[in-house]
């Protein structure tokens, strides 16, 4: 059974085939065109997101960071306070009242040197006249 084909069913089929195979590398150019269009476009958006997370983690650091600059912390303070005296105010029973004790002492000193001040009346001291240069002839 040899059947032959005529001429145009086979000229049909093998321009299809070369319109297949001329036209592939266009459609594969523009596939991975498209493809990169969108990596590009996740690649953009996972740069955005990465960076306002970055953004968010820099102002908590910034806003902790003045947070404790304005606001005292009181373990903070006895450490540094332990650190430049040696002396530990919680558990050596540091007493406020010396420090009261020793402003009070302070205070009443000044008092006395301004009522000093206050009451001790000025020694006036007439000025010293000058001597006013004679003119010498020659």
């Amino acid at each position: 059974m040899s059947a032959t084909l005529e001429s145009a069913v086979v000229d049909a089929v093998s321009n299809s085939n070369f319109k297949n195979l001329s036209e592939f590398p266009t459609l594969h150019y523009q596939a991975m065109m498209e493809d990169g269009r969108v990596i590009g476009k996740q690649m953009n958006e996972n740069l955005v997101r990465g960076s306002a997370r970055l953004n968010g983690a820099l102002d908590s650091l910034i806003l902790r960071g003045l947070k404790d600059v304005a606001e005292p912390n009181m373990e903070e303070a006895t450490s540094i306070v332990k650190a430049g005296t040696g002396v530990d105010p919680q558990s050596q029973g540091y007493l406020m009242s010396q420090s009261i004790a020793q402003l009070a002492a302070a205070v009443s000193s000044i008092q006395q040197y301004v009522k000093a001040a206050i009451t001790t009346p000025p020694v006036y001291v007439p000025p010293t006249p000058t001597p006013t240069p004679t003119p010498t002839t020659k």
